[in-house]
């Protein structure tokens, strides 16, 4: 119950956050930069598990379907309370 509300606010957050760029429809290629909250260890599975509702959003918000995303990702110096950008490749 809780996990499921966090991810539809999560997934909603990511959505307006995406609606609010312009131009946005049919991109399909991805920049994504992890910059974590402090200096531990983090794997990069879950890393990429935690974003799953950021590429739903993307998803909905560009007209393509997840599957057809081409990304890179890599990881940033930490930063206050966390972050993960990204940046509209094409």
């Amino acid at each position: 119950g809780k996990k499921a509300k966090a991810f539809k606010a999560y997934k909603e957050s990511c959505m307006w956050l995406c609606k609010a760029q312009n131009g946005l429809k049919g991109a399909s290629k991805f920049k994504v930069t992890f910059l974590p909250p402090d200096a531990r260890r983090r794997d990069t599975d879950n890393m990429l598990a935690a974003t799953k509702g950021l590429f739903d959003a993307l998803s909905a918000v560009t007209g393509v379907d997840d599957s057809k995303f081409e990304w890179t990702c890599s990881r940033g110096a930490p930063v206050a309370h966390g972050q993960v950008t990204v940046e509209v490749l094409g």
